[in-house]
């Protein structure tokens, strides 16, 4: 904006070129205050935004280490669920060998209880005494005994 030319009177300025000229100057200071709000609303704004990023930040610190925590705690539960399943594998496999054992042990005495009618041999205290089927004896005359079933 250009200033208006001021024009001399007999005493100095005219007193229209004064009041133009104080015109012109409470027009540039009414700009310069609306000027000035508006920085300070924007400044206030800005202000505000920068204490909602400070919460913000504060939230996903939070929340980051929430999530530590939860990741380490189901990295922990992992190891214990593969251990257990190690462990439960192991002992599937313990308890086939002793049911293998078992069966085994079952067919053994099924068959020489078999073998004990065939020869009926019966101690008196109700406990059958078997000659030594293997041969296995030092004077081939070894005997063993079994529970009746």
């Amino acid at each position: 904006m250009e200033a208006p030319r001021l024009r001399r009177g007999l005493f100095g300025y005219s007193g229209k070129s004064t009041r133009l000229v104080v015109a012109d100057r409470e027009l540039r200071m009414l700009r310069l205050e609306e000027r000035i709000r508006d920085c300070e609303e924007h400044a206030i704004r800005i202000e505000r935004e920068v204490g909602r990023t400070g919460e913000l930040e504060h939230e996903a610190r939070a929340l980051l280490d929430d999530l530590e925590k939860r990741t380490a705690r189901l990295l922990e539960a992992e190891d214990t669920l593969e251990k257990r399943e190690e462990l439960h594998d192991l002992l599937r496999a313990e308890i086939a060998a002793a049911r293998r054992d078992f069966l085994n042990a079952h067919e053994r005495a099924s068959s020489a209880e078999a073998k004990l009618r065939e020869i009926g041999v019966e101690h008196p205290s109700g406990v059958i005494v078997l000659p030594d089927l293997d041969g296995a004896g030092a004077n081939g005359d070894r005997r063993r005994t079994a529970a009746r079933a």
